[in-house]
């Protein structure tokens, strides 16, 4: 059997212990790229150029036209 705690942790004590758990601020990041000064998220590619870490993952359609 697993040992049992032996006393019950306060609120105050619980509270104080999870108090580092908060999340941080998002923090952008200018794309690398020179043409493009868009920013992005960090670790995920630039939706207006469509390059992450030097290599294209969005082709750019042709013959669409804008609407």
């Amino acid at each position: 059997m697993a040992p049992q705690p032996k006393r019950r942790i306060s609120r105050t004590r619980a509270r104080k212990k999870r108090s580092h758990h908060a999340l941080g601020r998002i923090r952008f990041q200018i794309c690398p790229n020179p043409q493009c000064d868009a920013y992005v998220l960090p670790y995920q590619g630039c939706m207006e150029c469509g390059e992450y870490r030097g290599r294209k993952f969005i082709e750019e359609a042709e013959g669409e036209d804008e609407a």
